[in-house]
């Protein structure tokens, strides 16, 4: 910010030094239209008239952006919505997998009481 700022300075000083040393009257014609004035006026219109249109010219450009980053944003979020409802899922998952597996005694679980160990067990016969 302070650059922007250190950078228009110097910019405003180079356009009073401009318009100081170029004080010589111009006459400006254009169709119907007649204009006299300093030729630093002259310039100093013109390149404001420039820097309007350019803008005016880049503005769709920049809304069309502008959009595009407000759509991303809200994708992102909805995206980590998402996220956080899988991780409370499995997180449900994973507590009702680790909890005590109904029937099975105290002392620990014979490999036919689960399915994973049966499984194993047969694939190796």
């Amino acid at each position: 910010m302070q650059l922007k700022l250190i950078l228009i300075i110097i910019i405003a000083i180079g356009v009073a030094g401009f318009a100081l040393q170029n004080v010589e009257p111009v006459s400006v014609s254009l169709a119907i239209w007649h204009f006299d004035g300093s030729l630093s006026l002259v310039l100093l219109i013109v390149f404001g008239l420039g820097v309007l249109i350019a803008g005016l010219l880049s503005s769709p450009a920049l809304i069309r952006n502008h959009w595009r980053v407000g759509r991303a944003n809200r994708r992102i979020t909805q995206l980590e919505g998402m996220i956080a409802e899988r991780d409370e899922r499995i997180a449900a998952l994973n507590a009702i997998r680790s909890g005590p597996i109904v029937g099975s005694s105290a002392g620990g679980t014979n490999a036919s009481d689960n399915p994973n160990n049966a499984s194993v067990d047969q694939s190796h016969a």
